[in-house]
């Protein structure tokens, strides 16, 4: 009987501590294989486990490519929210991992969301990735390159257009835009010189690829 007494008397001496607890889940997602020119959209729940409010800080995407948007930053003990995000895979090729941040005041005071994909393209660049280098180019000058894309479909795309953000390219499509599979076509780009230091442009370029219906190239060139 009194060791009965003594541990019932211990047991009614611990003290709870209140305190917020972040769940994140799932910890990690898959997102197979993507296309350049489309965002991919994905989420991840947050749940406040704990029995105090749970209160979000910041959250810090491992890149600028990536967007979160957090409905509040805060939840009860027991509620929960989607994270949602964006992944821009512009600049990218291959196997890609990023990460989110989540900073709290839980007790672990910092979390983190992983999230996988393998970026593809069907028009891919001849020159290696898919970022062209013009070179040097003086204000004013007018310069003109060639850029190659090959088929890496396994059936045949039609170009409809090329466009760009910078007003200083213009472009020259070849008469049949019509690539065959394991085929390739030119077009030429023709570049203005703006005498600024550095300049990067992004091509988009229209096919009627429904799996890829626009393909992302960038352009960089230097002014002098």
């Amino acid at each position: 009987m009194i060791s009965l007494f003594v541990a019932f008397s211990c047991f009614k001496g611990v003290s709870i501590v209140a305190q917020p607890i972040l769940e994140v889940s799932p910890k990690e997602v898959d997102l197979g294989t993507i296309y350049l020119g489309k965002a991919a959209s994905l989420s991840f729940e947050i749940r406040n486990v704990g029995n105090e409010t749970l209160k979000i800080l910041k959250l810090t995407p491992s890149c600028g490519c990536t967007a979160a948007e957090l409905p509040k930053d805060s939840l009860r003990p027991a509620e929960s929210q989607q994270v949602s995000l964006s992944f821009d895979p512009t600049g990218f090729l291959g196997e890609v991992k990023k990460t989110v941040g989540i900073y709290a005041n839980s007790r672990e005071k910092y979390s983190q969301f992983s999230f996988y994909a393998k970026v593809s393209t069907d028009l891919d660049y001849i020159g290696g990735g898919m970022s062209a280098w013009a070179g040097r180019i003086k204000k004013g000058e007018n310069k003109t390159i060639k850029i190659e894309m090959a088929n890496r479909a396994g059936y045949p795309i039609k170009v409809k257009s090329i466009q760009s953000n910078s007003p200083e390219l213009k472009f020259t499509l070849p008469k049949s835009a019509n690539v065959l599979a394991s085929e390739s076509f030119v077009f030429e780009v023709k570049i203005q010189g703006t005498g600024e230091e550095f300049s990067q442009a992004l091509l988009t370029i229209e096919t009627d690829n429904p799996r890829q219906p626009l393909v992302p190239l960038r352009l960089t060139f230097i002014g002098e």
